[in-house]
């Protein structure tokens, strides 16, 4: 029982814990727009969210490349295994380009990227999603336990 106090109080003395509760806030360009847009449909888990997200944002010569009904069904398959996705860094800006970082229920971290149309009406091009690179996330790994608590000394 003792432990469940121990986070908090070990949060609070180290001063993550409002660290922790700050989410950034995605640009207001037409990269950002179409990132926040995405993150929202997707966290829904709903395909409908996910139609009505693709079928606004979408460039229309990338419908061609691939239906509207197949990035529906990626875009489930990504929430099936990775559930809500919460935004934890702006990683990169320009008008028609963004990456962030954002983290998924399991706690994987993850590089999204969104790229759209230089001119009106800005469309998305593309989403890319990899693996966040410890180097990009600003993390450093500990080797163990005993370096891990000499760091939040």
């Amino acid at each position: 029982m003792k432990f469940c106090y121990f986070v908090p109080v070990l949060l609070l003395s180290t001063g993550l814990l409002p660290l922790l509760a700050q989410q950034p806030e995605l640009p207001q360009t037409p990269a950002g727009k179409h990132a926040d847009a995405y993150l929202l449909a997707l966290n829904t888990g709903r395909d409908e969210a996910s139609l009505e997200f693709f079928s606004n944002h979408i460039a229309k010569g990338e419908l061609q490349k691939m239906s509207i009904e197949q990035r529906v069904q990626r875009h489930k398959q990504l929430y099936e295994r990775t559930g809500a996705l919460n935004l934890r860094q702006v990683l990169e800006s320009r008008e028609s380009f963004l990456a962030i970082l954002v983290v998924t229920k399991t706690g994987e971290r993850l590089r999204f990227e969104f790229e759209c149309e230089t001119k009106e009406p800005f469309g998305l091009l593309g989403i890319g999603v990899g693996q966040a690179e410890d180097e990009i996330t600003g993390i450093d790994r500990k080797k163990d336990n005993t370096e891990l608590v000499a760091a939040v000394k």
